[in-house]
């Protein structure tokens, strides 16, 4: 549209052109990184639950034990 748009329509254009590439900018460069940050702290809590319910269980085993 850029290069064969008629000159009325030429300053849409370029405001088109920008938004379609700081648009691109951000879902390769931030959301990317947003997205991999999320993950990690996702799979930490997960790991974190596991082993309260590990412990949890050791508790009940120990607690059979003693009784």
């Amino acid at each position: 549209m850029l290069l064969l748009g008629s000159s009325s329509i030429y300053s849409f254009n370029v405001a088109l052109l920008i938004g379609l590439v700081f648009g691109l900018y951000s879902s390769l460069f931030i959301a990317a990184q947003l997205w991999a940050v999320l993950k990690v702290r996702e799979l930490n809590k997960k790991e974190k639950l596991k082993l309260v319910f590990v412990n949890l269980q050791e508790r009940k085993e120990n607690d059979k034990v003693l009784v």
